[in-house]
């Protein structure tokens, strides 16, 4: 790599230019009503844990444009029974407050927040960490607790990334193209690696850090007779010591850096011996051709499937194949009818599955076609996920009683169960709008012609 590891990584004394500029905006947009050591786990104990670590950091040289690497916070408070959204700027090593008013909501928060950190040059590398919850839905994200929750659509979501990064730093009109991306997007939210997030995150950024299970942010209990223990989500203050130790990094590289980190142990506690990690799973995804590949590599696979789907025998076999793969959304034995059209499932599984059943001549593979076809996607994948983070912690978490992070690929898609895929009540659109949520029609046709000829014979 062009870059050092995160465990030797010397401070850059090389004079900042302003084409190394970095802003990063990390959005703190979710509380839970559980007390940790210093606040309500959530935006309170983590802007108390950022502003810990951030004191430790030594002070960065200043640029053209002020500190090279502009650190701009948002982060959900406290307030009696009600909650601010204050706003911070990192100032010589100290975040300094900069707004404080009761929240409007996630939507109106990001937007707020990102009206404080406009580019300052037109070359400024912009990363964006966003907190939130993640829902099954491409594009959509849940802030708040559980009692005063707000939901921001994709579209509200696109159109404040796109207006802020593509703000012109000398106050005249958008640039006309509107084209510039985040360098690095990081989804610090439940779920954020199912594959129509990554797509919608697409035009949003060129890089992003996800996860494909939960990001604990909790008090749990360590299932051994030993004591709670907390965890907060993501080790946010070493992204920005990466980028101050050099910024020079690309949004790429940081997001490499970013799961080095996590395999490093950025993210973890260790409590009586026994390892509990924040993120059981983590990943880099390159968003450029490398996505593109994945898309047209499943449309592939899915042209060849739904042919296997017109012999009863391979119906049969893809049915139960899809079956037997865990749904990674779900907590429960008998998961909610309603939640189940949102099923993610592992594409690496699935892929194993299909292979196996191939080689043991279940399911017939005249030609190579469907073979060839795994391969295909196996090594799209691969482009795709640039790096993974995964580890097994917590064995009280109901998910890891049948999951283990380390057999996953680092990418879900929706695969229906077959209590959707024989449900008539289930309207065509909504399950365009459920199951086939992964890609377009027009980006994958055939995929998406697998997945409702898998309901045809129902």
């Amino acid at each position: 790599m062009a870059f050092d590891s995160p465990q030797n990584t010397p401070h850059d004394q090389t004079p900042p230019s302003w084409k190394d500029d970095w802003t990063l905006v990390v959005d703190l947009g979710v509380v839970f009503d559980v007390q940790g050591p210093h606040g309500k786990l959530g935006a309170d104990e983590a802007l108390h844990d950022l502003e810990g670590r951030l004191a430790a950091i030594p002070k960065q040289p200043k640029g053209q444009g002020g500190e090279t690497v502009r650190l701009v916070v948002g982060a959900l408070t406290a307030h009696d029974d009600k909650y601010d959204f204050n706003v911070y700027k990192l100032q010589d090593g100290q975040l300094q407050l900069l707004s404080s008013a009761p929240t409007l909501g996630l939507e109106s928060d990001l937007r707020k927040l990102t009206s404080f950190a406009s580019p300052r040059f037109r070359d400024e590398k912009m990363g964006l960490v966003i907190n939130a919850h993640g829902t099954p839905t491409p594009g959509y994200l849940v802030g708040g607790d559980s009692g005063t929750s707000t939901v921001m659509q994709p579209d509200a979501f696109r159109s404040i990334v796109k207006e802020w990064v593509n703000k012109d730093p000398l106050g005249f009109d958008q640039r006309k193209t509107g084209d510039r991306k985040l360098e690095f997007l990081n989804l610090e939210s439940c779920f954020g690696a199912k594959l129509g997030n990554l797509n919608f995150a697409a035009g949003l950024a060129k890089n992003v850090v996800a996860s494909e299970l939960t990001v604990h942010e909790g008090e749990f209990f360590s299932g051994s007779g030993g004591p709670d223990v907390t965890l907060n989500g993501q080790n946010v203050a070493k992204i920005y010591e990466d980028l101050v130790n050099q910024p020079k990094l690309s949004g790429y590289e940081l997001a490499e850096l970013a799961i080095a980190d996590a395999n490093a142990g950025a993210n973890d506690r260790s409590v009586d011996g026994e390892k509990f990690s924040a993120t059981p799973t983590l990943a880099h995804y390159d968003l450029g051709a490398p996505r593109e590949q994945l898309a047209k590599s499943l449309d592939g696979l899915g042209a060849v499937l739904t042919a296997s789907l017109a012999n009863p025998a391979g119906r049969k076999q893809i049915d139960g194949i899809i079956d037997g793969i865990p749904d990674l959304w779900s907590d429960e034995d008998t998961p909610k009818p309603e939640n189940a059209k949102y099923a993610g499932r592992d594409l690496q599984t699935f892929l194993d599955q299909l292979e196996i059943a191939v080689n043991n001549k279940s399911l017939a593979d005249e030609g190579g076609a469907i073979t060839r076809a795994i391969g295909t996607v196996r090594g799209a994948e691969k482009d795709f996920v640039k790096t993974l983070h995964a580890v097994k912690s917590g064995d009280e978490w109901y998910r890891t009683q049948f999951i283990d992070p380390e057999k996953l690929g680092g990418v879900s898609v929706s695969l229906p169960a077959e209590s959707v895929r024989a449900d008539a009540s289930i309207t065509s659109d909504d399950y365009s709008q459920t199951v086939g949520s992964d890609f377009s029609e027009a980006e994958a046709p055939n995929w998406r012609k697998f997945l409702t000829t898998l309901r045809d014979q129902h």
